[in-house]
């Protein structure tokens, strides 16, 4: 990454991270970002991958 996280993309991550992925790389049509459907607590979401990409990248670095 670039420069530091801001605190609301780290709590996005932490929040992101604490998920479990039902279903990867979902198409979700032609205009629309691929997704990867993700259980957080008793609700499903569907999560833009780049964005899980992000959160992913995001927590490794605070791992550090």
């Amino acid at each position: 990454m670039d420069s530091e996280p801001t605190t609301e993309e780290y709590e996005n991550a932490k929040k992101i991270m604490a998920c479990k992925i039902v279903e990867e790389n979902i198409n979700n049509g032609f205009l629309a970002a691929k997704a990867n459907k993700m259980k957080c607590g008793d609700v499903i979401k569907n999560i833009d991958v780049s964005d899980y990409e992000k959160a992913k990248e995001i927590a490794a670095s605070s791992d550090k």
